[in-house]
């Protein structure tokens, strides 16, 4: 049903699918032979990769999710704890971290077979993120051959494997508007972030009441280089079936739409991303009790990735020798996926670690972390490196700090950026940068969390790579 030249729904009037809309019955997966159970994985990967999302129509029973949406419900009355709600989401939204219990890691669920198998055989973007002039220029040359999905699923970068990033409910009050077209993520490309958003709130065409619109096949950049093949205008709004799962990759362009209902609309969200991606999700956002739910429900779902990760990596032998690129388990490149503690940038060396210092320096404005290894080198609080203590560049329609602070209480989804790190500035507005860059690196960026200074240092530092990044 169309409501307009650029809106589609994946419904019609009827309620049947829509003609061409990446929509795979899944209500009778729980009884399916392993034939059938095969045939819908291939057909939902199909439609994963062509269109950048998929629909996994009525894969649970709507009465699990129910559960679900009352218990959080039950929370949001009682209090939560201190910071496990982060509410500087875009369009008034806010996420907060579910506790780890048996309600909500229930393996028929965020382990759903189905949906584990789909992580593995798509998120497999091994481009090395920690060499940054090779990562750029991987992505150059894939977006200048034509943005072949298959580079990144079976071809020479497809080595990388998924570890779960973030596991919330994102709620969208009643009267919320719609967020901005955008992309999660950017560098490296696709099939390097997956969320998996599951409605526990019955989605609604009319009103609609918070679903998410998506520009089918954005995630390849066709006609990034040329208008011979634009990026589709079409918004298909994923207003799905009670107990369906959307999938989608973060790189496609897509954004919340507006809740015309009375009533909040929930959903139980999941980042899932390759080694070597930062998202922003920090312990700044959600506090101390927040990182040790998210790190319980990361802990649990390794394994169970790592186990169909193998099954699946063994159907798919010979689409080319894992050993030769990409990531192993255990790598040195990666140390830090052992723990949800990415926002941790040392102020004197640059690099992440795992443990380390938070400590004032006079006259400092906020906090600053240190590494063990510089804490322990200079006997107490290290000199911060000069690049992480400047003023942001001066521009003449800039916002103050003290402005940026009041529009940030009223929920703008901004941080000012005086005393803040470079390095943890540039990971919250959700670029992919290199883990640990060089200090000459950051110097080329500014250290203005305001996203126009941010757009035009990052084209800066990355050279121009060619890129259609949806601000």
């Amino acid at each position: 049903m169309c409501t307009g030249s650029d809106r589609l729904f994946l419904y019609d009037s009827d309620g049947r699918p829509s003609v061409g809309a990446p929509i795979v019955a899944c209500d009778g997966w729980r009884d399916a032979t392993d034939q059938k159970k095969q045939e819908i994985l291939e057909e939902a990967l199909a439609q994963l990769k062509t269109q950048g999302f998929v629909v996994l129509e009525r894969l649970f029973a709507p009465e699990q999710l129910q559960v679900l949406l009352e218990e959080f419900r039950g929370q949001r009355k009682t209090g939560l704890p201190a910071g496990v709600t982060f509410s500087r989401m875009r369009a008034k939204r806010d996420m907060t971290i579910p506790p780890f219990d048996k309600l909500w890691a229930d393996d028929d669920i965020i382990c759903h077979p189905l949906i584990l198998a789909l992580l593995c055989r798509y998120l497999r973007n091994s481009t090395n993120m920690s060499e940054e002039k090779s990562a750029e220029m991987s992505f150059a040359h894939w977006l200048g051959a034509g943005g072949d999905i298959e580079t990144f699923t079976s071809g020479r970068l497809s080595a990388g494997y998924p570890e779960l990033d973030l596991l919330v409910v994102v709620d969208t009050p009643a009267g919320a508007p719609a967020q901005t077209q955008h992309r999660d993520t950017i560098l490296p490309g696709p099939c390097a972030s997956l969320g998996v958003h599951i409605p526990l709130t019955t989605m609604q065409a009319e009103p609609l009441n918070g679903a998410i619109g998506f520009f089918p096949g954005s995630h390849l950049l066709r006609g990034a280089l040329g208008a011979s093949h634009p990026t589709p205008a079409t918004e298909v709004v994923g207003a799905t079936a009670p107990g369906s799962v959307l999938l989608y990759d973060s790189f496609t362009e897509h954004r919340g739409l507006e809740n015309e209902s009375a009533e909040p609309r929930a959903a139980l969200f999941a980042w899932f991303r390759v080694p070597g991606v930062y998202t922003g999700h920090t312990e700044e956002n959600f506090g101390p009790e927040g990182l040790h739910r998210a790190n319980e429900f990361r802990h649990y779902v390794r394994p169970r990735l790592q186990t169909v990760e193998s099954e699946q990596r063994e159907l798919s032998k010979g689409e080319g020798d894992e050993e030769a690129w990409g990531f192993k388990r255990g790598s040195k490149l990666v140390p830090w996926t052992r723990s949800w503690g990415e926002e941790s940038v040392c102020f004197r060396c640059n690099q992440t670690a795992l443990s380390g210092v938070s400590a004032s320096r006079p006259g400092a404005v906020r906090n600053e972390w240190y590494c063990q290894s510089c804490w322990e080198e200079c006997g107490g609080t290290p000199e911060a490196w000069p690049g992480n203590l400047t003023e942001p560049w001066e521009q003449p329609d800039r916002v103050s700090e003290e402005r940026l602070k009041e529009l940030q209480a009223r929920g703008l989804n901004i941080t000012p950026g005086k005393g803040r790190h470079k390095l943890t500035l540039l990971r919250e507005r959700g670029y992919f940068i290199p883990v640990d860059p060089s200090n000459a690196w950051l110097d080329r960026v500014s250290n203005d969390p305001q996203p126009s200074g941010w757009k035009d240092a990052m084209k800066k530092a990355l050279g121009e790579v060619p890129r259609f990044d949806g601000f």
